[in-house]
């Protein structure tokens, strides 16, 4: 039982460590332009906003989910005693959100493929500096 706690908390801290560095890559997004002050996001302006920003500030999102889910991964296989399911819950968890962003929040169609960055990526993070054994 104990075990099982241990890795579904690793799972919630994997899930805040993917936020917070989405978060700061977002913030340094170099390409995206400045949001008006009075838009909010359920109007039109929002969502010619969005239709206006360059490619590279969308391929700089991507680049943010891939440094989330490698920063995730890691965080993981520092806690987690059952890997290859971890690794499939927190993958499914964050695509799943990715899923409600990209529904919620205008995006172009080809920024779908975005979803395929999750998984690979927690893999790699789990397997850059994996957890010596003493």
């Amino acid at each position: 039982m104990k075990t099982k706690i241990i890795n579904l908390l690793s799972i919630v801290i994997a899930c805040i460590a993917f936020a917070v560095a989405v978060s700061i890559m977002e913030q340094w997004n170099p390409f995206s332009t400045e949001m008006p002050k009075d838009v909010s996001i359920e109007s039109e302006a929002f969502r010619i906003y969005m239709e206006s920003q360059p490619t590279s500030a969308y391929m700089w999102i991507a680049l943010g989910y891939a440094v989330g889910s490698i920063v995730a991964g890691w965080v993981l296989s520092r806690f987690n005693q059952h890997l290859s399911t971890s690794r499939i819950t927190l993958s499914g968890g964050l695509m799943g959100v990715g899923v409600m962003n990209l529904l919620t929040i205008p995006h172009p169609a080809w920024f779908w493929l975005s979803l395929l960055i999750y998984f690979p990526c927690i893999y790699l993070g789990t397997k850059i500096f994996p957890k010596s054994i003493k």
